[in-house]
């Protein structure tokens, strides 16, 4: 994929760099992590970005209950999801498939309709990052963008904490390790949406899109794409 994007739409590691830079930049302000983005920018310099995934960062849960129940036990804050949508084996039945596209075309627009928004009402974004490029990729298919603009998407846009699309303020995968924080990005969307985020926290928590992916087969799409949107009780 990253190859097929890197020929097609002239993506570089430099902006895959920024995203990574970005993503880092948010450890300062999660326990126990020490780093500044001036030496970041240093150290990826040059790197091949598209391909690199940080250590693991820890673990991180979070209580899936009814409302009822949760009024019951006392809880004070939750988040309520109101648009959920999947996508599975997207262009399965083709011979030749373009790998830059995903599932997440259907399931982005049947989730944000689901809630009655478009992809102008996100106020921050949280996909799933299992490498760099799923990124581009997803702010082409949900519509962020036109396909082929996602590195200019990238270049343009603000996407740290305080920026004009909140991306991973928790870090992501790509920092804070896929392996053990898979469902990072939900908990970190969570936590921001009930304003938990401490110095990482966002301007706007009226609502937040997250994403899923599921396995990817050689020379295809990847199998599974799914969307979920969230606004705070």
């Amino acid at each position: 994929m990253a190859v097929t994007l890197q020929r097609t739409a002239a993506v570089g590691d430099s902006e895959a760099a920024r995203v990574l830079v970005d993503n880092r930049f948010y450890k300062p302000h999660r326990p126990r992590r020490r780093c500044a983005r001036r030496a970041l920018r240093r150290q990826w310099a040059g790197a091949e970005a598209t391909q690199l995934i940080g250590l693991a960062d820890g673990a991180a849960g979070m209580i899936v209950t009814s409302k009822k129940r949760a009024m019951k036990k006392g809880l004070k804050k939750c988040v309520i999801p109101i648009g959920y949508a999947e996508r599975t084996n997207f262009l399965g039945g083709d011979g030749l498939v373009d790998v830059t596209r995903s599932g997440h075309e259907i399931a982005g627009k049947k989730a944000l309709a689901a809630a009655g928004w478009s992809i102008k009402d996100v106020r921050s974004f949280h996909p799933y990052d299992d490498f760099l490029i799923a990124l581009v990729i997803q702010f082409e298919a949900f519509g962020f963008c036109k396909p082929g603009e996602g590195m200019a998407f990238v270049r343009d846009t603000d996407l740290s904490y305080n920026g004009t699309l909140p991306m991973n303020t928790g870090g992501g995968q790509i920092s804070a390790g896929q392996a053990a924080c898979s469902s990072h990005n939900l908990i970190e969307a969570v936590r921001q949406l009930m304003g938990e985020g401490g110095k990482r926290q966002v301007k706007d928590t009226s609502n937040a899109l997250v994403t899923g992916i599921g396995w990817i087969n050689y020379g295809r799409n990847w199998g599974s794409s799914a969307a979920l949107v969230l606004v705070p009780e």
